[in-house]
C-alpha cells in the first residue's frame, strides 16, 4: 500500500543531478552551459529547477555557474566567468581592457567592471550576439598579432595592447602599475609596448600610452611601488629608480623606490605586510625590524618617506611631503633643494 513515504520522482533524481552540475562546472573552468548539460543527460526541465531552486546563478542565457562555487568567488573570478560565458556565445569577440586586464592578471584601480568588456572584427556582415546586457561589445581592428588566446581557450587582446588600452583610460599610475606587470610577468618590452601606442596615433589618450610604454619598468615587486613611481611621474617630481641595494653600516637594504640625486628612500607598505598570518614574524617583529631599518639608512644620510594606497587618492599632499623630505635631505648637507617645485607645491598649505 502506498502510505506517500515515496517522494516525487523529480525530487528523487535531484542530488544525482546536483552532483553532475558541480562536475560539468569544474570540467568546464567553473561554467554549466546547455550543451555540456545536455551533454551529460540533464534534461531542460532538471536545469529549470536548479535555477529555480537557486542552485545555479545565470550569467547570461545558456551559461550559469553553480551557487556555492559563485559565493565562494572574489570580484576578480566571478569577472573572468562572465568573460568566459559571453566568449562563448561569441566566438568572434575579444576581451579588451579592464576585462583583458583581468584575464592577464595585471592590476586595475578598483573592482573589475560589472559586464564584460569586448570587441568584434569590424565585418559588416556579421551581426553581434543577442543584442542583450550580458556584454559590453564594441567593433574595432585588431591584427593578428594583437590577439592572444589563453590556455582555456579565450580570445584577449595581447599584453602591450592590454597596456596601451588601459593607459587611454585610467589615470598614469595605475596605467603604470599594469604595465610594470606585463613587463615582469608576460615579459613584455618597452618596444612592443611603443609599437602597440604607434598603431593608432589618432587615438584618445594616445599620449598617455607612448608615456606609460617609454616608462615601463620590470622591476618593482607591487602594484604598490608602481603607482608610487606613477604618482611621482604625475606630479612631475624626481624619477624614482626601483629596487636598488644601500649600504649602511650595520647591512645592505634593499628599498623600493630611491630618489639618489635628494637621497631619499620611498618604501610603498600595504597592510597585508603587516597582517597576513602566513608570515613567519608577528606585526610587532616586523615593526620593529622596520624601524631599525629606517633608523640605518637615517645614520646614513637617506630620508625615508612612506606610500601607502591612500596617498594615492590624495597625491597632492603626499607631493608635499616628499618635497619636505627633500628639503630636509639638502639641509643635512648644508645644501639648498635646487630641484622642482610645481607650482601646486607652493598652493599646498604647509600643514597638509
Amino acid at each position: 500500500m502506498d502510505d506517500g513515504s515515496v517522494a516525487p520522482r523529480e525530487e528523487a533524481t535531484l542530488p544525482a543531478v546536483d552532483d553532475r552540475l558541480m562536475t560539468l562546472a569544474v570540467a568546464e573552468g567553473g561554467l554549466v552551459t546547455f550543451a555540456g548539460a545536455l551533454r551529460l543527460g540533464i534534461s531542460r526541465a532538471a536545469l529549470r529547477w536548479a535555477c529555480t531552486s537557486g542552485d545555479l546563478t545565470r550569467l547570461r542565457r545558456g551559461a550559469w555557474c553553480p551557487t556555492e562555487l559563485w559565493e565562494a568567488l572574489d570580484l576578480r573570478a566571478r569577472h573572468r566567468l562572465a568573460v568566459a560565458a559571453a566568449l562563448r556565445h561569441r566566438p568572434h569577440a575579444t576581451a579588451v581592457a579592464q576585462s583583458a586586464a583581468v584575464l592577464l592578471d595585471l592590476p586595475l584601480p578598483g573592482d573589475p567592471p560589472t559586464t564584460p568588456l569586448l570587441v568584434e572584427p569590424r565585418d559588416p556582415g556579421r551581426r553581434g550576439g543577442d543584442g542583450g546586457r550580458a556584454a559590453l561589445a564594441r567593433r574595432a581592428w585588431l591584427d593578428v598579432d594583437e590577439v592572444w588566446t589563453t590556455p582555456d581557450g579565450l580570445r584577449v587582446t595581447a599584453p602591450a595592447r592590454t597596456v596601451i588600452d588601459l593607459a587611454r583610460h585610467l589615470e598614469l599610475p595605475w596605467a603604470l602599475a599594469a604595465a610594470d606587470a606585463a613587463r615582469s610577468h608576460w615579459r613584455t618590452t618597452n618596444a612592443q609596448l611603443l609599437e602597440a601606442a604607434a598603431r593608432n596615433p589618432c587615438a584618445p589618450g594616445h599620449p598617455a600610452g607612448v608615456l606609460v610604454a617609454w616608462e615601463a619598468d620590470e622591476r618593482p615587486e607591487s602594484p604598490l611601488e608602481s603607482v608610487a613611481r606613477g604618482v611621482m611621474l604625475q606630479l612631475s617630481l624626481t624619477r624614482p629608480e626601483p629596487q636598488v641595494w644601500i649600504p649602511c653600516a650595520r647591512r645592505r637594504y634593499r628599498v623600493d623606490l630611491l630618489v639618489e640625486q635628494c637621497w631619499t628612500v620611498v618604501e610603498a607598505d600595504g597592510k597585508v605586510k603587516y597582517r597576513d598570518p602566513t608570515r613567519e614574524r608577528q606585526p610587532g617583529d616586523q615593526d620593529w625590524l622596520d624601524k631599525r631599518r629606517r633608523d640605518d639608512l637615517h645614520d646614513s644620510g637617506y630620508e625615508v618617506i612612506r606610500f601607502v594606497m591612500a596617498d594615492a587618492h590624495h597625491p597632492t599632499a603626499w607631493g608635499r611631503r616628499c618635497i619636505r623630505s627633500f628639503e630636509r635631505a639638502h639641509e643635512r648637507r648644508g645644501l639648498s633643494y635646487e630641484g622642482p617645485r610645481p607650482e601646486w607645491s607652493r598652493k599646498w598649505p604647509e600643514s597638509a
